[in-house]
């Protein structure tokens, strides 16, 4: 059972995901965007206790591609979120930017309870890309084999590493029993920056590391928040 069971609209719009290849095919990014995070934003406000077979297909379904089957195959493969998303051509708006950096953590969820596990496959692919920043950013988490270099990502863009830095211990009340994740999320705490801008989702980071390294109490060389405006994308 779930605590709020998908609505049968969001159902048949995330199984017929014909809306989204249209997008894609007029190269609407923005449109595509939007349509991404409000998906993401129905799987927020949905709780899963449990997964009955409908369920698991329609999460799998969102986030990699699959067939609609309808007595036999509708089509070829159809592309989902994480096929879209990771597309060299689709361009991510800077207004777009700092929500999908918010739902990383949402994303690394999903396809964990999906039977892909990690976002790791594309992860893979992006590496090959122009213009990826963003998006890997996105899709990387804990949960995930590959280990960025921290302060590589900082020297690229020091505004955008430091949304990702703070988004990245969103999960951590799930992540923590998971021991690779565990370990890598101490270890992203040990890569603390200097030039992280810690209005960032500060209080929230804060409470995080109470949890990851509960002997030290708070990031390493961490400054009090400081007043200064938030970076500008």
């Amino acid at each position: 059972m779930t605590t709020a069971p998908p609505s049968p609209a969001a159902s048949s719009w995330i199984l017929q995901p014909n809306g989204l290849l249209d997008l894609y095919r007029q190269q609407q990014w923005d449109a595509l965007s939007e349509e991404f995070l409000q998906l993401l934003d129905f799987f927020r406000q949905t709780t899963y206790l449990s997964l009955d077979p409908q369920q698991q297909y329609a999460i799998d379904a969102f986030v990699n591609y699959s067939q609609l089957k309808q007595g036999a195959f509708s089509s070829p493969a159809v592309k989902h979120f994480l096929y879209l998303f990771s597309q060299e051509d689709y361009i991510i708006g800077d207004r777009y930017v700092e929500p999908f950096l918010a739902a990383a953590g949402l994303i690394s969820n999903l396809v964990a309870i999906s039977h892909f596990k990690t976002t790791d496959p594309y992860l893979a692919l992006l590496e090959q890309q122009k213009n990826n920043f963003v998006k890997l950013l996105t899709l990387y988490s804990a949960r995930n084999s590959p280990r960025y270099s921290v302060k590589a990502l900082f020297d690229i863009s020091p505004a955008i590493a430091s949304q990702w830095y703070c988004h990245f211990f969103n999960s951590y009340y799930s992540l923590c029993a998971n021991d690779v994740a565990y370990r890598h999320l101490q270890s992203h705490m040990a890569a603390f920056d200097d030039r992280l801008d810690t209005l960032v989702n500060f209080h929230h980071m804060n409470f995080a590391v109470t949890y990851i390294n509960a002997e030290g109490d708070r990031l390493p060389h961490c400054p009090p928040p400081h007043l200064t405006s938030r970076p500008q994308l």
